[in-house]
């Protein structure tokens, strides 16, 4: 049976106690394997953080766009919003994208107020006045053909005209089973590799795996705002989806063996 020597300074006496009972009763494989768990569960050995990175190409685009109008009533300002987003759900339909690809995110009506200064008995005062109504409609799309994003983002600008707002595009990847597996394997041997080198500095050897867990920190979703679109004359508008990084990190505890 293999000898396994750990660092136990800064137990509590208690831990100590549970631990020499452990060590004193150890007649056989199955209590060696007990006190491996034990120990797990104390927090000795090696302790290790690692990550598994892996980059693939994004393959569906969400665009927030929508609609805004004020006016000096509420139903002048529906009416508006709501003939501009009508012509904007119209072009994207053109375009074929379907209706379980679009969903409102945000329905907004409000009165907007302005601050007129009025003297009264020599006393400056601020009233609050209402000019109106603001209205806004805004939803996310979901653009399966990354090609068409740019092109896209036009047409929705010119069927809305003025009251169009487009507030952020991002991409994403519909499936990514195969490259989070692919960097929880990198992250495993990057943990593997991490614990080789304490050990070796420490003049210890890296002795069997007691307790590993994951945790996945989901698809970063790059955006890009309104502002950064530059139409270009006839030219649609420029957009890049660039790469996306799946990311897995690893917290691994690894026994230390004479």
């Amino acid at each position: 049976m293999k000898v396994t020597r750990r660092l136990i300074l800064g137990l509590p006496l208690a831990a100590l106690l549970v631990l020499a009972a452990a060590v004193a009763c150890d007649t056989g494989e199955d209590s060696d394997a007990d006190e491996l768990e034990a120990l797990a569960r104390l927090g000795q050995g090696i302790q290790v953080n690692a990550d598994g990175k892996v980059a693939i190409e994004p393959d569906v685009a969400f665009l927030t766009l929508g609609v805004e109008a004020m006016a000096e009533s509420v139903a002048d300002a529906r009416a508006e919003a709501a003939a501009a987003m009508t012509a904007i759900m119209e072009a994207l339909r053109a375009r074929g994208i379907e209706d379980r690809d679009i969903q409102t995110s945000r329905l907004n009506i409000s009165p907007e107020y302005t601050y007129q200064e009025s003297f009264s008995e020599g006393m400056r005062k601020d009233e609050r006045v209402l000019v109106g109504y603001r209205v806004s409609n805004n939803a996310v799309v979901t653009v399966r053909d990354l090609d068409a994003v740019g092109e896209i983002v036009d047409e929705a600008a010119e069927a809305g005209g003025n009251a169009t707002r487009i507030e952020n595009v991002w991409f994403s990847a519909e499936d990514t089973t195969e490259a989070q597996r692919e960097a929880r394997e990198k992250a495993v041997m990057n943990a593997m590799d991490k614990a080789d080198q304490l050990a070796t500095h420490a003049g210890v050897t890296r002795g069997n795996l007691l307790s590993i867990s994951e945790s996945y920190g989901g698809i970063p979703m790059p955006r890009a705002s309104y502002d950064s679109f530059a139409m270009m004359g006839e030219s649609s508008t420029p957009v890049s989806p660039g790469q996306l990084e799946i990311t897995v990190s690893v917290y691994a505890t690894f026994a230390i063996e004479d």
